[in-house]
């Protein structure tokens, strides 16, 4: 059979043909490949410190841990249930609703419940922190007016958050083991869905 000159034949024209099918379709099937990625690992790890001391975020004297990659479960949401791959692709690379790929640092001590991932884009800007605190820890506590308009002006001021598209949806309480309370406040975009 592979002696024969028409199976090569059609072997190489096969191959030629998916070939071409793969240069493209792996655009859309791989839309990493779309991703300009300005910052470096780097980068990264050097910008989470200076928030980190900046803000006074996380533990003092931390190890870090730094990675790149996407967000699997608002990508499989929205390949399965949102749109197909084509519409995943739209969002992360030309409406830039929601940014799936990111460098996400942390910092940490071990043994230790206190740390912080920090978030940024593939370009650099500041996309999200995260600080988890003991439940022992007690901290002063706000009013959750006050709490909210703190969140609210912070967020615009140093997160890079623009709430001019959302409504606050959902704001809720818990009163931690300490006598601390600690808030989280839930914002919907308005103009999308």
């Amino acid at each position: 059979m592979f002696k024969n000159k028409n199976t090569w034949i059609v072997f190489t024209v096969f191959s030629i043909f998916c070939a071409f099918g793969a240069y493209k379709i792996f655009s859309k099937a791989f839309p990493i490949m779309n991703i300009s990625l300005e910052m470096s690992r780097d980068d990264a790890l050097s910008k989470a410190e200076e928030l980190s001391g900046k803000f006074d975020l996380g533990p003092v004297d931390n190890f870090q841990a730094t990675t790149f990659g996407v967000d699997g479960q608002a990508q499989n949401y929205i390949e399965l249930d949102a749109g197909g791959a084509s519409e995943f692709n739209k969002i992360v690379n030309e409406e830039r609703y929601y940014e799936a790929y990111t460098w996400k640092v942390r910092h940490y001590k071990p043994n230790e419940i206190n740390e912080v991932w920090f978030g940024f884009t593939p370009e650099g800007n500041v996309y999200e922190f995260h600080e988890t605190l003991s439940d022992d820890l007690f901290i002063e506590s706000l009013t959750q007016i006050e709490a909210q308009s703190l969140a609210e002006s912070e967020s615009v001021k140093h997160w890079n958050v623009d709430l001019t598209n959302y409504d606050l949806v959902e704001a809720k309480e818990d009163i931690k083991p300490s006598e601390r309370i600690d808030y989280t406040f839930v914002y919907q975009r308005n103009d999308i869905s």
